[in-house]
């Protein structure tokens, strides 16, 4: 699914720092990722000090059909100490938000929010030449100095200085102040699949990343090795971003959990296309939930994205299928005119006029024939359903 990442969640919290303490916590001490274990399980901490003159305001990006839409709350309860990060239990790789403060003897109280509010959860932690050692609890820490059981002592060892106050998502293509956090949320062992045999010359496997329930396949045999390489490099990047897209929306706009689910199946795969298909429907906070449906076709001559100029007669000019999503110009429009011969309306509340040459259009390959998804408005979504045109009534707008 393209989803240009998930995910993405940007946290913006007002709070006073008072100055004695504000002063002893700029020091860069805290501020990093961290990698351990609470109890006998492993974890990953990313913490730091921010800034006392962020907005009681929290944003985040969430997927839509056509791309990406910004999202923001306002919230009067957020989290108002001095200390912020969020960690993750590598098993389930979706983040908790947490706050902290300096107390009098210098070790670190730590608590866990859902909801914006203070869960019970608690860490003392103290912080000490690239490491944080301590204990948590469902208590008040401030009363305790010690975990009286070993199931509950934290040991950690910060991997990276980097911080980022905005506890923003990352996109695989960028390196992150904080990158050290999403190649831990992604260094995690990926369930494979046997091998499924298309051909006597080509096969792949499915990896799946069970947490998030993602999947994207992997080629294993192809007769070109460097086009399988080059299908296998995209298909890489795309399944970090799914999975990143997925921690985050799980994880949800402010914190607050959300819902995920997605279907992939391979629709085609021969010497000339692969066509592969996603299905998701999520719910990352907001008014609903939702549900996009995200081809991937590559071109299996050049192992790159397909080119709807080498596909389609009427288009000259260079027309990349980036997400499935067909470019204005000949080939949407020849498309529109496919699917609106081929519509059958739903119900009468659904009009022909509903699709025009502003309306995005994607397709792939199926066994039976070319897919057409003309993508609407939320409201008027059910409006819009899969068209199959036959390949028999396609082959006159084909190239060679």
């Amino acid at each position: 699914m393209h989803l240009k990442t998930l995910a993405t969640a940007l946290i913006c919290l007002a709070f006073s720092v008072p100055s004695a303490q504000a002063q002893s916590i700029q020091t860069g001490a805290i501020d990093g990722v961290y990698e351990g274990t609470l109890g006998k399980q492993q974890i990953v901490l990313e913490i730091g000090t921010v800034d006392s003159h962020r907005n009681d305001r929290t944003c985040t990006q969430v997927p839509e059909q056509t791309g990406w839409k910004t999202v923001c709350l306002n919230h009067d309860n957020g989290p108002d100490q001095p200390i912020e990060g969020r960690y993750f239990y590598q098993r389930h790789g979706v983040a908790i938000l947490v706050e902290g403060t300096i107390l009098p003897d210098g070790s670190v109280r730590i608590q866990e929010y859902q909801d914006r509010k203070p869960s019970g959860a608690e860490w003392r932690l103290r912080f000490h030449n690239n490491t944080a050692t301590g204990f948590f609890c469902r208590c008040d820490v401030r009363d305790r100095a010690d975990a009286d059981d070993p199931a509950t002592n934290v040991s950690l060892t910060r991997v990276s200085n980097g911080f980022d106050s905005g506890l923003s998502s990352s996109e695989p293509e960028r390196r992150a102040p904080d990158q050290a956090y999403y190649d831990l949320l992604l260094d995690f062992p990926l369930q494979t699949s046997a091998e499924i045999r298309v051909s006597e010359g080509a096969g792949y496997v499915m990896q799946t990343d069970e947490r998030f329930k993602v999947s994207l396949p992997h080629l294993t045999r192809f007769p070109d090795v460097k086009v399988m390489d080059r299908v296998n490099g995209g298909l890489a990047r795309r399944f970090k971003r799914a999975r990143l897209d997925a921690s985050f929306c799980l994880q949800g706009i402010d914190f607050r959990g959300g819902e995920w689910e997605q279907k992939l199946r391979v629709a085609v795969f021969t010497d000339t296309v692969l066509s592969i298909v996603q299905e998701s429907s999520y719910y990352c906070g907001g008014p609903h939930p939702d549900a996009v449906t995200e081809p991937l076709v590559y071109d299996m001559r050049t192992g790159r994205l397909i080119d709807l100029k080498d596909i389609f007669r009427v288009q000259h000019e260079s027309a990349i299928l980036e997400d499935g999503v067909v470019p204005a110009g000949p080939a949407h429009s020849l498309l529109l005119k496919l699917y609106r011969r081929h519509y059958v309306k739903p119900s009468d509340e659904c009009e022909m006029e509903d699709f025009n040459s502003d309306t995005t259009v994607k397709m792939y390959f199926d066994q039976g024939g070319l897919v057409i998804i003309p993508e609407l408005s939320h409201a008027d979504r059910g409006c819009g359903p899969e068209v199959e045109i036959p390949y028999q009534e396609l082959r006159p707008f084909l190239r060679k």
